[in-house]
């Protein structure tokens, strides 16, 4: 009879064991991932040269919607209605 409730009490306190280690070790695997990636991510931003002036306003300047329609060769004219062109003072000085 002690036997058999030993056998219960060990069942009864194991379960909870191999539960958490059964939910935990997808996270670990998570965890490592995320490490690895991370690590190697840092080590390609640092190789990767920055971004100058002229490429970040190359990136910067368009809009998706037009330009796609006009290297698709069949540009919608009345879509740049919708864009209005504004010159700053300065500018504006210029062209006068």
């Amino acid at each position: 009879m002690l036997a058999a409730s030993t056998k219960r009490a060990a069942a009864r306190h194991a379960t909870p064991f191999v539960t958490s280690r059964i939910m935990l070790t997808p996270m670990t695997s998570m965890q490592q991932t995320r490490t690895i990636y991370g690590g190697l991510y840092k080590m390609a931003k640092k190789m990767m040269p920055r971004m100058s002036k002229t490429e970040k306003a190359a990136l910067d300047s368009g809009t998706v919607g037009f330009d796609r329609d006009i290297f698709s060769g069949s540009p919608k004219l009345s879509a740049l209605d919708k864009y209005s062109a504004k010159l700053t003072p300065e500018e504006q000085s210029f062209m006068d």
